[in-house]
């Protein structure tokens, strides 16, 4: 998939991703981004905001840098068998993207949910110091 460039602030300010998922639209239960984490960006928070509980069995919600993956939010920290917000700290083990390629980022809800909606948010801070 190509995406566009990310968004890359030149004032000291932190940036955001958010990824709308709805199981009911996406049966696999995953969803990529529409814009990367760009190279060497520095990743600050991640909040998964569950509206609608999801079915399926023990379902959770996970995103990595790649497909089913848990760099940035882990599978114990965002159940989506409840509603409200969960603050995920995963990504404090390896927090820095790479400095030499942007990254895309996927959403996986475990479970094989067929009905559920929450949105990702994923706050980074841009390497804009070279």
């Amino acid at each position: 998939m190509t995406l566009t460039t990310p968004r890359a602030n030149v004032s000291q300010q932190t940036n955001f991703l958010r990824r709308h998922c709805d199981a009911s639209t996406n049966s696999a239960g995953q969803w990529v981004m529409p814009n990367g984490l760009p190279a060497g960006a520095v990743i600050v928070g991640a909040v998964v905001s569950v509206t609608t509980v999801f079915n399926g069995t023990t379902p959770h919600v996970t995103a990595g840098v790649v497909p089913g993956g848990t760099s940035i939010v882990g599978a114990a920290e965002a159940s989506g068998a409840a509603l409200g917000s969960a603050i995920c700290v995963g990504w404090a083990t390896g927090a820095q993207v790479a400095a030499t390629a942007d990254q895309d980022v996927y959403i996986n809800v475990t479970g094989a949910p067929t009905l559920g909606v929450a949105d990702v948010v994923i706050e980074f801070a841009p390497n804009i110091d070279g």
